[in-house]
């Protein structure tokens, strides 16, 4: 079956090679005619750092004074895990008493179905140099940042961790302190199912 206007992924296949949202995204090109194939290379997963419970529990005290959020899914665990713990109602107080940045729209979109109020979304690319360039802006002197963190290193979380470290002495504002919680990690290819994988690369050609 050749492409069509309406159907322009008709007599395709598509690899998604991660595992988030991966239903979702394979009923949106089943809608334009093609076919997926899920063989996830990477997953992230929860960490079990203790750190994290102390998080919750900082937050729902109210000792963060601006909070910021840089993915979608470790902003779900901590939600799912102050449910759990039953510090939910008290970590959405904390929440609306403090400044809530989320770093791009997938944890935008996790903290307005708990009805959170988003203060301040960095531009697109949504990196860590237009949240740093924000957050000169601010008066942080004196004020407690919570922040959530991913697993693993990038440049852009390099760049977001020596520019929190250097914000006062760019800004003269100086943060009391900086409090980090690791809610998710990138899984290895290893640490996956790879037999989706290997089906795969036998169905291409030679």
């Amino acid at each position: 079956m050749s492409a069509t206007s309406d159907r322009p992924l008709a007599g395709r296949t598509i690899a998604l090679l991660e595992a988030r949202r991966s239903q979702e995204i394979t009923r949106l090109i089943e809608l334009q005619g093609g076919r997926a194939h899920v063989a996830p290379l990477l997953r992230e997963v929860p960490t079990d750092d203790p750190s994290l419970h102390a998080w919750l529990a900082a937050l729902a005290d109210r000792r963060f004074d601006v909070v910021v959020f840089l993915t979608g899914v470790g902003c779900q665990v901590l939600l799912d895990r102050a449910h759990e713990s039953g510090l939910l109602p008290a970590v959405l107080e904390g929440l609306a008493s403090a400044r809530v940045v989320a770093r791009g729209p997938k944890p935008v979109r996790v903290l307005k179905e708990h009805g959170v109020r988003v203060d301040f979304v960095p531009p697109e690319p949504n990196t860590s140099d237009e949240l740093i360039a924000e957050l000169t802006d601010w008066d942080l002197h004196g004020k407690t940042l919570g922040l959530q963190l991913y697993g693993g290193t990038t440049p852009y979380l390099e760049r977001l961790r020596s520019g929190l470290a250097s914000l006062g002495d760019r800004s003269k504002r100086l943060t009391r302190k900086v409090v980090v919680c690791l809610t998710d990690r990138r899984a290895r290819v290893r640490d996956v199912e790879v037999l989706p994988l290997r089906e795969f690369l036998a169905e291409l050609p030679a």
